[in-house]
């Protein structure tokens, strides 16, 4: 039903114009000219609703309205259109730049002009709790820097190639620094040693290699460097764990130091330098100067039980009359004695002549002197001449 109107004239309330609500409960309008009053009454109970009138024939169309923004003008084939700024319908036609995004791969897709990402080939967050440990839960196991301080690094592998039998050998100081060489055949005593020793004489320990020809009372050689080594006898080594004692009975340097090479006193390894490399004083390399103590000077030696000299030279230090220690080949006292022995026999045919030269002397003399005793027996004795003292003079002087 309609809503129902109320109208009071101005002798009693007013004018009060209003309708009620479609469900009755309320009265809106507007009330004019009022005076104090009350106004009471009863509103009666609307009836039921009346079944929906016919449709009412359509209006007429009603008038086009004004033509609104539309897409800016001009562009290129390619462009885009962009917003300029925040203003309603503020576009342009934009180029896209090379390096914009004109395609996307898996796991991105678009769709309906929407950039998606599919991320189903990929660990989900309830996959990853259930099947591996949290950072949390990973305190006890080990990290990188405990695993660096705690265990050694992993060598490199080997070196490739090689032939059967041949065994790795370093080449320098650089960790990994090896190849493959051919073993020499034969007894081995190269090594080295990381025992710390300390350069001095007296009974020391070293682990050196296993498998060494070592033996008791062998002289060793046991080198930090060539300014620093010691020199003795093996007293015992055994080749299944390495262990060597030595009695070191000479050294050179000092210090105390846990990188040695180890080698046979007086043996030169195949790899080690050639001789005009060696460095320090003579009198450091024990063997050899050991052998070289036992050789004479070629100037003016001095030597020891049975020498003896080159066939052939004859006294070429030695001359006819030199009473010194100066050496003389049998030779040379072979000769000598030949001319020693001629000398005494012209000596002694000297001696002859001048006895039978002084024996007919003293006939003559007998003579004369029997003959003087003959003419002086008055006389007194004579005396012995000067001639017989001279010519007695002269026979000692030959001997």
């Amino acid at each position: 039903m309609p809503d129902a109107i109320i109208t009071s004239t101005a002798s009693t309330f007013g004018t009060i114009s209003g309708t009620f609500a479609a469900d009755q409960s309320t009265i809106t309008g507007t009330v004019t000219g009022t005076v104090t009053g009350t106004l009471s009454g009863s509103v009666g109970v609307p009836g039921p609703q009346g079944p929906t009138g016919a449709t009412g024939a359509t209006g007429a169309t009603g008038a086009t309205g004004a033509t609104g923004a539309g897409v800016a003008v001009g562009g290129t084939t390619g462009q885009v259109l962009q917003k300029l700024s925040g203003v309603n319908y503020d576009t342009g036609w934009l180029t896209l730049p090379a390096d914009y995004i004109t395609s996307v791969t898996a796991p991105l897709a678009v769709t309906a002009g929407n950039l998606a990402v599919d991320l189903s080939a990929y660990l989900t967050s309830a996959t990853a709790a259930s099947t591996y440990q949290t950072l949390a839960g990973m305190s006890s196991y080990l990290t990188t820097s405990a695993a660096a301080s705690t265990y050694a690094v992993i060598a490199a592998g080997q070196p490739v190639a090689g032939s059967t039998g041949q065994v790795l050998t370093k080449q320098s100081g650089t960790n990994y620094d090896s190849i493959w060489v051919t073993p020499v055949v034969g007894d081995r005593y190269l090594t080295s040693s990381t025992t710390s020793n300390t350069v001095g004489n007296g009974n020391k320990t070293f682990t050196i290699g296993t498998g060494l020809s070592y033996t008791p009372t062998q002289n060793i050689t046991i080198s930090y460097d060539a300014s620093n080594h010691m020199h003795g006898e093996v007293l015992t080594y055994n080749s299944g764990t390495g262990v060597l004692t030595v009695d070191v009975n000479h050294h050179t340097g000092s210090g105390t130091y846990a990188s040695w090479v180890v080698n046979v006193g007086g043996v030169t390894p195949a790899t080690s330098v050639a001789w005009g490399d060696i460095t320090g004083t003579l009198s450091t390399q024990t063997d050899l100067q050991a052998a070289l103590d036992l050789k004479s000077n070629l100037a003016s030696p001095t030597f020891s039980g049975t020498p003896t000299l080159p066939t052939g030279t004859i006294a070429t230090t030695q001359s006819p009359g030199n009473n010194t220690t100066a050496l003389a080949t049998t030779a040379f006292v072979t000769a000598a004695d030949q001319a020693r022995r001629l000398q005494v026999s012209l000596r002694l045919l000297a001696v002859r002549f001048t006895l039978l030269h002084w024996q007919s002397d003293v006939h003559h003399l007998d003579l004369e002197q029997s003959a003087q005793q003959t003419l002086a027996s008055e006389r007194a004795p004579p005396k012995p001449t000067k001639w017989t003292s001279q010519r007695r003079s002269g026979f000692l002087d030959m001997l």
